[in-house]
């Protein structure tokens, strides 16, 4: 399994495996959105001021169920698919990528 990402990095210098079979970059395109927007939610959840048990207890779910519900499933299906003609032997991996800066979403 090759950790490649959709696009360069813009923090990276040195360059990168890019994923360039279609079906492979969809997935990891879902994959990372999904990745994402679980960090923000969490960030959200352990930033939180006074929220109250029951809308905290909605965000831990939404984190959890993209945990198990969306990353899960779409990782393996990732890890099943090829990286593309420039890596013969290797299937995609799972690059982790963050389109955006992370910052806290405020109350």
């Amino acid at each position: 399994m090759l950790k490649a990402f959709t696009r360069q990095p813009y923090d990276l210098v040195q360059a990168q495996p890019i994923l360039t079979h279609p079906l492979a970059l969809a997935v990891a395109d879902l994959f990372n959105a999904g990745y994402e927007l679980t960090l923000h939610i969490l960030t959200r959840y352990f930033t939180h001021t006074d929220e109250t048990p029951e809308q905290l207890s909605t965000l831990s779910s939404a984190a959890i169920g993209l945990m198990t519900g969306v990353l899960r499933p779409l990782g393996v299906a990732l890890s099943k698919l090829p990286a593309g003609p420039e890596h013969p032997d290797g299937t995609a991996g799972a690059a982790f990528e963050m389109y955006y800066p992370m910052g806290n979403v405020l109350p």
